[in-house]
């Protein structure tokens, strides 16, 4: 302390007036403060022991602000890991009932995961041959045998070697089966409609809880 003026109260002071030293800092570039001008900033004089008085509210508050943020950064901690919890339970079956469960108790058939993508794959293939067929009439050709079918490109299965075993009833597919298109960037990208038919995402939505 010097001169009656705690060091504190004029650290606080400063470190809320960064709107007042930009007001008369100068530059292009950047604002520069020169020791000049710092010299000018004004600083609201209270008396001496109302000046401790503030700077203890400001410290306690912002204890507590303190104390409040480490407490979030531990919930957001406990709520990145319940999410992955919850994700993992749901991948590996154990977040709800499985189909087969209840099928076997209400003593009926159900559609495997492995029938649901044969008929998926066999779907897709189909509207491919409806598509190209079309075009090649569209300019006047007519096939003569089957041998354009062989263009069609499979998507590629996964390689389930080290994948862990899956609920009855579920299957594993690869991103290539189980998408439309994948496509690199987002200068392809679909415009988006708030009720569009077809759902996508790009890399910017793969992130850290």
């Amino acid at each position: 302390m010097k001169g009656g003026i705690l060091p504190d109260y004029v650290y606080w002071w400063l470190k809320g007036s960064k709107d007042l030293a930009e007001s008369i800092a100068s530059g292009t570039t950047f604002l520069e403060l020169s020791g000049a001008k710092a010299k000018q900033i004004p600083i609201p004089l209270a008396p001496l022991d109302q000046q401790k008085r503030i700077v203890a509210e400001i410290e306690k508050h912002f204890s507590r602000l303190d104390e409040g943020i480490n407490n979030l950064k531990r919930v957001q901690a406990n709520l990145r890991r319940y999410k992955a919890a919850v994700l993992k339970a749901a991948v590996e079956g154990r977040l709800v009932e499985t189909e087969a469960e209840i099928a076997k108790r209400e003593g009926r058939d159900y559609e495997t995961g492995e029938q649901l993508l044969q008929r998926i794959l066999h779907e897709r293939r189909r509207k491919w041959e409806e598509a190209e067929l079309a075009k090649m009439q569209a300019k006047g050709k007519v096939p003569k045998n089957d041998k354009w079918k062989q263009k069609y490109k499979e998507p590629a299965a996964p390689d389930t070697t080290d994948l862990p075993e899956l609920p009855e009833g579920w299957v594993w597919a690869s991103l290539d089966q189980a998408c439309v298109k994948i496509t690199d960037g987002t200068h392809h990208s679909p415009k988006n409609y708030p009720h569009g038919e077809y759902k996508y995402i790009t890399s910017k939505n793969v992130r850290e809880f």
